[in-house]
């Protein structure tokens, strides 16, 4: 209505416009402004966590604070540019009505015949299907999670489009024979708002969703032969090399161990060339990671690999969890597996490279990468065949890494008897459970942090949807006096706005959700504790109740008091 006034009194719609983004840019500057000391706040506060509650996941790292400047007038200008092109997009669309009819407060949507409206409706389901399609060719096309992820993202496009085809449809149709009849139509009276409102929600899902799926649960199968502990019960490493098989009657015999407590466990000695540590605990890049020579019987049917290097023997396929050490085919190349997890982060590298090493013999000699394990205890070494070991460092005798496989019934006495009989050699034993959760704490620290910056955005977009069920009620405030007067009650109202607007809160919803578990698919499949069903749904629970909660809150400010007087208005 102030842009009708101010057009009949002679002004021109660019005067208009420039008026109204003057009065935007003052209120997004302010908001920027908030922003970058909310930013420096929230750093701040992780930092503080990182030394803290968080401390596992830096070990020793000191961090310090610093807030360039730069940084600080991109996210700034930034966030005032972007403000600025969405209010100038909209006031370009509401200076072209006529004065009379924002002077009237009309919502008169732009008029296109019956032609134009099928060649949109027919455009936005060719668009839908084509994105679709391409999805499924993506699927189809390959395993790797950047092809998942481009087909979960497609299939959120793919989504929108659909909603966009059913708010056209939604805008008619036959005559209605109920209250909530009457609010889904209406959510399609202002299109734009509410795909808007879908689209926030479903980018905040899908962001939300995409990045809990990374998040490891406690190790409840850990006796699991494909699970990242590789069945092995416990794990040690010790001062001192033990040269003695401790599964042997002569090995047991030399270090006193008990035969009942030791009967039906199977202890499987690591040779080990000491190198750069290359797990997680580690922020620093390692260069060459440490060495285990395992003899390769004892790995079968353990672990489960993410990625291999078909040109070598014995390598299966993804699928498998057959973990093999193929034999070097060239004379100075070894063979290694390494945890994917160390390959991609620490090490910086991928399947088929090498990394060189130098033998005892001053000699160098390459350990080509052709499998990777997924989220194993492992982290930070490289596995090669205990006979590559040996040909490479002759002189480094005995086993000084241990892994334990005993019955579930036996770990603590297991435990307590290695340790007693192996306490000159300086060994120190941990579950591999728990080797494995150190591990997953600190990834888990990381997807925390990512998290809130998602929940800070599914939050936004949630209250922006309570910013947009507020305004249309505000905005309609004589047509639900109009209703009251004839006779509808103040709950049957809100029971109207709420059957308008929940369509959009579902739409969005599942269309993040859908979209999201598409793109993060392969990292679901090879979850060893299977699909996490409950934290899912308890987090969407957690959406439904949050968007559910600020929609009641918008209708309930913007209904409060009669209506009579904006219906005295007219």
């Amino acid at each position: 209505a102030e842009a009708g006034l101010l057009l009949a009194l002679g002004l021109r719609p660019r005067q208009v416009r420039r008026m109204f983004l003057l009065e935007g840019a003052a209120l997004a500057v302010i908001g920027s402004v908030l922003g970058v000391a909310g930013a420096a706040l929230y750093t701040k506060l992780v930092l503080r966590a990182l030394a803290t509650v968080w401390r596992g996941a830096v070990g020793a790292v000191e961090f310090e604070f610093v807030m360039p400047v730069g940084t600080l007038a991109i996210g700034a200008v930034s966030g005032v540019a972007v403000a600025l092109l969405a209010m100038w997009l909209a006031s370009r669309r509401q200076m072209r009505r006529s004065a009379r009819e924002l002077l009237g407060g009309e919502n008169i949507e732009h008029r296109t015949s019956n032609i134009e409206h099928r060649s949109r409706n027919t455009a936005a389901w060719i668009g839908s299907l084509l994105l679709i399609s391409a999805g499924g060719v993506a699927l189809v096309g390959g395993g790797s999670p950047g092809v998942f992820f481009g087909a979960g993202a497609l299939l959120l496009i793919a989504g929108l489009l659909f909603a966009v085809t059913a708010l056209r449809k939604m805008a008619g149709g036959a005559a209605l024979e109920e209250l909530a009849q009457l609010g889904v139509r209406n959510a399609a009276r202002r299109r734009g708002r509410s795909l808007a409102t879908i689209a926030v929600l479903a980018s905040g899902v899908f962001m939300v969703v995409a990045v809990d799926s990374f998040r490891h649960g406690p190790n409840a199968e850990t006796a699991r032969r494909d699970s990242g502990t590789g069945g092995f019960a416990l794990v040690g490493e010790s001062a001192s090399p033990v040269y003695d098989d401790l599964n042997t009657a002569k090995g047991r015999e030399q270090f006193a161990l008990d035969d009942a407590v030791m009967s039906g466990v199977n202890v499987v000695p690591v040779r080990v060339k000491e190198g750069d540590d290359a797990s997680c605990l580690n922020l620093n890049r390692a260069l060459q990671p440490r060495l285990l020579g395992v003899k390769p019987g004892e790995m079968t049917v353990r672990f489960r690999f993410s990625k291999s290097d078909a040109s070598w023997e014995k390598i299966g396929e993804r699928s498998t969890s057959n973990v093999q050490l193929p034999t070097s085919k060239e004379p100075d190349e070894v063979a290694g597996i390494v945890d994917a997890n160390t390959l991609q982060w620490a090490l910086q590298k991928k399947i088929g490279d090498v990394i060189e090493y130098q033998n005892e013999r001053g000699q160098m000699f390459r350990v080509k990468l052709v499998a990777a394990i997924s989220g194993s205890m492992l982290q930070g070494n490289i596995l090669i065949s205990e006979d590559e070991f040996v040909r490479q460092f002759p002189n480094q005798g005995g086993y000084r890494f241990f892994l334990v496989d005993t019955p579930a019934e036996k770990v603590d006495a297991v435990r307590a008897e290695l340790s007693r009989a192996l306490q000159d050699r300086g060994l120190e034993l941990t579950t591999t459970g728990q080797r494995l959760a150190e591990f997953q704490a600190v990834e888990n620290t990381y997807l925390a942090i990512f998290q809130v910056l998602g929940g800070l955005g599914l939050l936004l977009g949630s209250a922006g949807l309570a910013i947009v069920v507020a305004r249309n009620v505000l905005e309609r405030r004589s047509e639900f006096g109009l209703l009251e007067a004839v006779g509808f009650r103040p709950v049957q109202l809100r029971r109207l706005v709420f059957a308008e607007h929940r369509w959009l809160i579902v739409w969005g919803l599942a269309i993040g959700t859908v979209s999201a578990l598409v793109a993060v698919w392969p990292n679901l499949r090879e979850r060893a504790n299977g699909f996490p069903y409950g934290p899912m749904a308890l987090m969407l629970a957690g959406m439904v109740i949050g968007c559910i909660f600020w929609t009641w809150l918008a209708t309930w400010l913007a209904l409060r008091g009669r209506g009579s007087g904006a219906l005295r208005s007219e």
